[in-house]
């Protein structure tokens, strides 16, 4: 036939159709824990203004274009087309699994008034295709594993906190009530979609193997928090100005670099690897603060002041660079220090730092003065001595004021140049 309309009036009974051509459905009404099945050769298209109304649709076609109001779906989709798997769903919907087997044919679904949830997987041609969900007025969990969205681009909307675990290539996502969380866990890695990804929450985004990277903003709203989890990999978001955004963002690879441009108010990070972060205006290190991987360097720019609310941690080879182009570089207490072979600190105004280094270079654009108390660390072998690095001290008028706070007797070294064009310099051994 080339168009179906059926009400099934009794209980718990099951409608099957095998068509060896194309279907349209009109409304097919089977409420009462009823169930279809739409088996069909050719493609199915719901008619204007129809759907199928049923406890349980299972559907195998070249392609369906369909319009539900049902409780559980199950699709397979054998045919390659730009088409693939489009539903437009009325209320809660549970997916026991949602195929297409050929080439790059898509999976879309809109749930519109309810969420997204189930057991199955859906597949996009085995990675190929892309997959789209979108729930405006509800939620997607998809969150078992092993993942339950495997697609190439994935695209996620929703009003509420998602949660969902994936194999794909990119991702872009918004969630459309503040407060709400967004949660993805990768099986490999992914790159942030040029759509991005904004919400105002809580953003967790976390791959088992491969790397968080690509050219879209993460935007987690003003007072939102973003984690960002590469296990097996590297985090490179930045390759845009301001790729992270959020109030507090906190970065940790298990096996590489970590390079983000930020505008944050607070952040915090952990790298196996090297660690660069470039923000648009001031920046306070919390939390754990930042460590990076043995012998690996950190570099900070920041727009504005740098604030050490906690550490900044290298090791006896690393070199950090901490620069305030607009502003200070200041530790919040004596037990706020910066750890590193060599260490070097670019400000515009009054800086004070707890070190323990082994060399220093420095230079404050400003009038402002410059406080440094270096510690000695038995642990990492450093601040035993403090070298004057070779690239130099230099301010502009203001005082240096330099003190090794140490419980052996201890050295002011090095090659480098002393130059406070005017400035007191006070040395405390």
């Amino acid at each position: 036939v080339a168009s179906l309309t059926a009400n099934v009036a009794g209980p718990a009974l099951t409608l099957t159709v095998n068509e060896a051509d194309n279907l349209t459905v009109g409304n097919i009404v089977n409420p009462h824990f009823g169930k279809v099945v739409l088996n069909t050769a050719g493609d199915i298209v719901s008619a204007s203004g129809t759907s199928v109304w049923a406890d349980d649709l299972r559907v195998t076609a070249n392609s369906a274009v369909i319009s539900t109001k049902v409780d559980i779906l199950d699709a397979t989709i054998t045919g390659n087309s730009t088409t693939g798997l489009n539903v437009a769903q009325t209320g809660n919907l549970a997916i026991f699994g949602a195929l297409t087997t050929a080439g790059s044919s898509p999976i879309v679904l809109r749930v519109g008034g309810g969420n997204l949830t189930g057991p199955g997987t859906l597949n996009a041609g085995g990675g190929a295709g892309d997959v789209s969900l979108a729930t405006p007025g509800g939620a997607t969990t998809l969150n078992m594993f092993p993942p339950q969205v495997i697609g190439n681009r994935l695209s996620i909307t929703a009003q509420n906190s998602s949660d969902i675990t994936t194999t794909v290539k990119s991702i872009t996502a918004t969630i459309l009530q503040g407060g709400e969380s967004l949660t993805v866990l990768d099986s490999d890695g992914f790159s942030i979609d040029p759509a991005g990804i904004a919400a105002n929450g809580v953003v967790t985004l976390t791959t088992l193997a491969g790397d968080i990277d690509g050219n879209g903003v993460i935007d987690a709203g003003t007072v939102g928090t973003l984690l960002l989890q590469a296990l097996g990999g590297n985090i490179a978001l930045a390759g845009v100005p301001n790729q992270v955004r959020a109030f507090y963002a906190d970065a940790t690879t298990g096996g590489g670099d970590i390079n983000v441009t930020t505008k944050v108010d607070q952040i915090s990070a952990g790298a196996a690897g090297a660690l660069t972060i470039v923000e648009a205006d001031d920046l306070a290190i919390v939390a754990t603060g930042l460590v990076a991987g043995q012998g690996q360097n950190i570099t900070v720019t920041a727009a504005g002041n740098i604030t050490l609310i906690d550490n900044v941690t290298g090791d006896n080879t690393s070199f950090v660079s901490l620069t305030s182009q607009g502003g200070f570089v200041r530790s919040t207490s004596g037990s706020t220090v910066v750890f590193g072979n060599r260490v070097s600190i670019n400000a515009s105004t009054t800086s004070t730092l707890q070190t323990s280094v082994n060399s220093l270079a420095a230079n404050i654009t400003g009038s402002g003065d410059l406080f440094v108390t270096n510690k000695f660390d038995a642990q990492l072998a450093l601040g035993a001595n403090l070298s004057i690095d070779p690239r130099n001290i230099i301010l502009q008028g203001g005082s240096l004021s330099i003190s090794l706070d140490n419980s052996t007797p201890a050295s002011l070294l090095g090659s480098g140049l002393i130059n406070t064009n005017g400035g007191n310099v006070t040395f405390s051994v």
